[in-house]
């Protein structure tokens, strides 16, 4: 098992993972409510026809929460869960960047998501910290 204090650090990060996300979907659900035109001026992007695709994402972004608040809760599971997080944190960082290269968005957007980036590092961080825990068990 991790040591004690790894294990407060990975609780409270997969805690803080989860109201992130929870807060950055809430933001982002009524900022698509109240400010759409401002934030695509900000972001350099074109305000979309319909709402439907950012209120789907936004609906994703929720759950992934609930999934970093379940791994929270107990570290020694649910580390596919981790694997699917660390791939979200990593592919929305990567899809803006190449929206950003693209000129579809401005750098304000890629700076949003660097904060997802680093989670993602930190989440990965966990997967190998924690297999290295499980071979120095067996050995």
């Amino acid at each position: 098992m991790i040591d004690l204090d790894k294990t407060r650090y990975y609780r409270k990060l997969f805690l803080i993972g989860a109201i992130w996300n929870w807060f950055v979907a809430i933001l982002l659900l009524l900022i698509s409510l109240f400010m759409i035109d401002l934030a695509a001026s900000l972001l350099g992007m074109e305000i979309p026809p319909s709402l439907i695709w950012i209120h789907l994402i936004i609906g994703l972004i929720f759950a992934y929460g609930v999934g970093y608040y379940i791994i929270a809760r107990d570290l020694t599971k649910n580390h596919g869960l981790v694997i699917i997080g660390i791939m979200e944190k990593y592919l929305f960082f990567i899809i803006f960047l190449i929206y950003y290269i693209f000129g579809d968005i401005n750098i304000n957007a890629v700076l949003l998501v660097v904060p997802d980036f680093i989670f993602g590092c930190l989440y990965l961080e966990f997967i190998f910290d924690y297999k290295k825990i499980q071979k120095e068990k067996i050995s």
